[in-house]
């Protein structure tokens, strides 16, 4: 019986990922995602594991500095594999501060201006870009705290100073997790909270 060369079964694993969320390879092409070896993560300051480099986009569409890696391999080891703990899925270099995720298919310098264009807010880069591929305007979060600013001045980060939000309708849509999640369910509201 023949096996896989490590990199086939990472591609497939990535490519099932995409397919998962609703995005094609073509798609993974176009969002500027970066298939990566454990040995290319290292150049990236982030743990060591078989995933993609998700770059994140300013209001014209350009890449920003800001990435977050998906780990397609388990990446618990030792005892806390044979635990129920949460595998490591996400991550970004140490020190960088949160940016919102704005799918470079969507023309964010025009939605921000205006008000009329309701915005979804999402937990995550894959779920954004997901609805962005049927012309659904939606932002992603890193993680459903990552609104927050680090500044007690400024609750929220600077993307939402760039927003016009007045009179404009925002879905804050996280994972189906909130109704079990009482971290997910109070992110949500203090969201909401500091949009109105």
């Amino acid at each position: 019986m023949a096996t896989k060369a490590p990199e086939a079964i990472l591609d497939e694993a990535y490519e099932n990922k995409l397919k998962g969320s609703g995005l094609s390879l073509k798609d993974g092409v176009a969002l500027k995602f970066e298939l990566r070896t454990k040995l290319a993560m290292k150049k990236l300051n982030v743990p060591e594991y078989d995933g993609f480099k998700i770059p994140y986009f300013d209001f014209d569409g350009k890449p920003t500095k800001f990435f977050r890696v998906r780990y397609l391999e388990d990446t618990r080891t030792g005892f806390t594999k044979m635990t129920k703990a949460k595998p490591l899925r996400y991550s970004q270099s140490a020190g960088s501060l949160n940016e919102v995720y704005m799918p470079p298919s969507l023309d964010w310098g025009k939605i921000a201006a205006d008000p009329s264009v309701a915005i979804i807010i999402t937990e995550g880069e894959l779920k954004a870009a997901s609805a962005a591929k049927f012309k659904v305007t939606a932002a992603g979060l890193g993680g459903v705290w990552c609104f927050k600013s680090t500044s007690r001045e400024i609750p929220l980060i600077e993307w939402f100073t760039k927003v016009n939000f007045k009179g404009r309708t925002v879905y804050v849509l996280f994972d189906s997790d909130d109704a079990t999640n009482h971290n997910v369910m109070a992110a949500e509201v203090e969201l909401c909270r500091q949009l109105l």
